[in-house]
């Protein structure tokens, strides 16, 4: 045994040391593979802390690049829904109310019978548009061919108007016309001191004026003027086509060409002498090539837009808000598309208008002499357009040669004080002052500012004839403009019933029905894009909107809103096609519901009498 044992013990050592050997070996093996593993973990930790900071500025540059077409859309938003609101509430105002001018001078008055006649033309319109589209006669109208129709037919028509009636130039008319006559005399009395310097921003249409006159002689030059207008109204209506198809389709443009034909102010204005209607194609001009820019990134288009909107703003200062609004779409539209060509879009009009603005005064002043950096400054329209009591009336705290105007904020005279010593720093400090007036007058009464802005955007934006009527036939003139009224004069009967008679009443009711389905129009539009649109389908609504904001303060008179309802018209065809589907289909939800319950009464009765 104790052998046995020796032989076995030595044996069982061996096997004890062989397995000791495999733990110590397993053991290490684990150790080295775990401190692996802490290895390869600090080493992944270490490499995700190197990453750590490019991986979070490149997070903070995602998240403002999604900001920035976030903002974007928050600002077309409210572009859209705001025009929806403002002009649906004209719109409505527009039905119930009608301002007319039955004495031919500014003094509005209200028409409160209005909407019974403006909701059966409307309904006889909407009527008509359901019956072309659904007999398919619209798609087999040739856009182009009928553009140009329009277009010779508002020529046409406004050349007619203007023989027909037999107007002469008066007020500002006159004042430029004389201007234009005086310019390089020895004996300038509208330039020196007067009407030219405290106006300098007339000077282009005053060149346009002189360039006719040249042409034609004294004695043509207004009817040049009047014929100038009529091509003008023609190119209006050949580009508010051009523009709703742009925007929608050759469908819509087709429409739109159609109801432009029974926009009757566009050639009745052709017999006043100022720079409303020439610069009205030029506006459209701008808006169509910057939507083409916008579509296609085609730089031509925006030098040519820069070009339009420049000698828009010459021939009228206040298109000015045109440019503002392209400007301010270009940048939602480099916010939202990051499209970064748009900056440049934004850069490139204003930088045209403003070395064209100002290489033209610099020829002015050194060829003729003449003073083009001493005008009013913007604070006197201001100061105007707050003045005065709900009424238009002067109120008792206003400057002497205030004598008060036709409506509240409207044109009173105020420009020209300051007869014997004009100077625009003692007039924009004055003005200062009157309107720190007007304003603490709103602040103490309330009411009284609410009954203030209303009466003068009703009086602004409640005239279907945008005042083209009473500038053809005025019943008052100065002294200073001649010895008898424009409504004096030799008229035919038909011409007298436009002004006073049977026609006059057709005129405002058609003008009336027309005015309340431009904005119709419109407001369905708008309505109809709130789910998806392009940005440059926003860029009508946005210059309408500028336009009714400016005149919140600045002097006003409903010819001021004439601009902004053509640029309307560019959401009508769209517009009243959306309307007549919508009327269609609710025609039929009606006559199924009527027809539903006259086959359930049917079928009670048979159930009643036992008859089939």
């Amino acid at each position: 045994m104790p052998r046995n044992n020796t032989i076995f013990f030595p044996e069982l050592l061996k096997k004890q040391d062989t397995a000791t050997i495999k733990w110590h070996n397993s053991c290490y093996h684990r150790l080295s593979e775990q401190s692996n593993e802490r290895n390869d973990m600090s080493s992944i930790t270490s490499s995700a802390e190197t990453q750590a900071k490019p991986s979070s500025s490149k997070a903070k540059s995602q998240q403002r690049q999604y900001i920035i077409p976030v903002v974007g859309n928050v600002l077309s938003r409210i572009i859209l829904w705001t025009g929806i609101i403002v002009f649906s509430c004209i719109g409505l105002g527009a039905l119930m109310f009608t301002t007319f001018y039955p004495s031919y001078t500014e003094k509005a008055e209200y028409l409160t019978n209005a909407a019974w006649p403006v909701i059966v033309l409307s309904t006889a319109a909407i009527a008509v548009v359901a019956l072309l589209n659904r007999c398919n006669i619209l798609e087999r109208i040739n856009v182009n061919v009928l553009s140009w129709i329009v277009c010779c037919y508002m020529i046409v028509a406004s050349t007619v108007w203007a023989i027909a009636s037999n107007t002469f130039p008066a007020y500002d008319s006159l004042d430029l016309i004389n201007a234009a006559k005086e310019l390089g005399t020895d004996d300038m009395p509208m330039w020196n001191g007067w009407y030219m310097e405290r106006y300098p921003y007339q000077m282009p249409f005053v060149m346009v004026i002189r360039l006719l006159l040249g042409m034609v002689g004294d004695s043509q030059l207004y009817i040049a003027l009047e014929f100038l207008n009529a091509i003008c109204a023609g190119a209006t209506a050949l580009l508010l086509v051009r523009l709703s198809r742009q925007l929608f389709s050759d469908k819509s443009a087709i429409m739109s060409d159609l109801f432009s034909f029974f926009f009757l102010p566009l050639f009745l204005y052709s017999t006043f002498a100022y720079g409303n209607v020439p610069s009205l194609p030029f506006a459209l001009a701008a808006i169509l090539w910057q939507s083409k820019f916008m579509e296609t990134n085609t730089w031509r288009h925006v030098i040519f837009a820069a070009m339009a909107i420049t000698v828009s703003i010459l021939l009228k200062s206040t298109m000015i808000v045109v440019l503002m609004a392209m400007c301010l779409i270009l940048l939602i539209h480099a916010m939202v598309k990051r499209n970064w060509h748009s900056i440049a879009g934004i850069i490139v009009p204003i930088v045209v208008y403003a070395a064209c603005s100002h290489g033209f005064f610099t020829v002015m002043e050194k060829k003729y002499d003449v003073v083009t950096d001493n005008g009013l400054g913007k604070t006197t329209w201001i100061a105007m357009g707050l003045q005065g009591d709900e009424y238009g009336n002067r109120l008792p705290d206003a400057p002497s040669w205030v004598t008060g105007s036709a409506n509240p904020g409207w044109y009173n005279g105020y420009p020209w004080g300051w007869t014997t010593d004009y100077n625009p720093e003692v007039a924009a400090a004055d003005s200062e002052e009157s309107i720190k007036r007007s304003l603490t007058r709103f602040v103490q009464n309330p009411t009284f500012a609410i009954r203030f802005f209303t009466q003068k955007q009703a009086t602004i934006w409640f005239d279907p004839t945008y005042e083209s009527l009473v500038n053809s036939n005025w019943s008052a003139v100065p002294n200073n403009y001649g010895s008898a009224p424009m409504s004096d004069r030799p008229m035919t009967h038909l011409v007298h019933s436009v002004y006073y008679g049977k026609t006059n009443t057709i005129i405002l009711r058609a003008s009336d029905a027309f005015q309340f389905l431009t904005l119709a129009a419109a407001v369905t539009v708008l309505i109809g894009l709130r789910k998806r649109f392009r940005i440059e389908q926003l860029l009508p609504i946005t210059v309408c909107l500028g336009i009714f904001c400016i005149y919140l303060l600045w002097e006003a008179k409903a010819q001021y809103a004439m601009p902004a309802y053509v640029v309307l018209l560019a959401y009508s065809g769209q517009g009243l096609l959306d309307i007549a589907n919508r009327a269609v289909l609710l025609m039929g939800k009606f006559s199924r519901i009527i027809t539903g319950k006259h086959e359930q009464i049917s079928t009670q009765l048979a159930a009643d009498t036992g008859i089939d």
